[in-house]
């Protein structure tokens, strides 16, 4: 049995890059869906809340409660708890980090294909590329970068 507090390691949720061990089981429409394995309940909210999803929301998932005003509590108050708030801090540290290797992989390519664009003649193509680029560099820099519209 865990320690108050403990938690199984595991990849976080939200991760693109996270595999789990699939099971196939039955949801209430008798669809066929896949599911992770069991967490425990404090990991699971840990991971809910460094996906972006709110606190009450997960709580209410994680510990098999009704959303109502007791819950949007006791997930206000595990909130608080320092074993929760660090792996909260983990989970989205290693979470960043999937994303700058993702983007030390995707950014030379973009800049390739926009290269090869340019060198074709295809100057419509480049100039998408560049533009994705641009948005790419605004929200990882923080400044807001509009993505760019083709004209009609």
């Amino acid at each position: 049995m865990l320690a108050a507090g403990a938690f199984l390691a595991a990849e976080p949720m939200c991760s693109a890059l996270a595999i789990y061990p699939v099971k196939k089981s039955l949801n209430l429409r008798g669809l066929d869906h896949e599911c992770p394995p069991p967490l425990h309940s404090a990991e699971a909210f840990a991971e809910g809340v460094a996906c972006g999803v709110s606190a009450a929301k997960r709580y209410a998932m994680a510990y098999a409660r009704p959303p109502n005003g007791a819950t949007r509590a006791s997930a206000a108050r595990l909130l608080t708890n320092a074993n929760v708030k660090r792996r909260i801090g983990e989970l989205r540290l290693e979470a960043a980090e999937q994303a700058k290797a993702s983007l030390r992989v995707l950014i030379p390519a973009l800049e390739e294909r926009a290269h090869a664009a340019m060198a074709a003649g295809r100057m419509r193509e480049a100039i998408s590329i560049i533009g994705r680029l641009a948005h790419i560099a605004g929200e990882v820099n923080g400044s807001a970068v509009p993505p760019l519209r083709r004209p009609a």
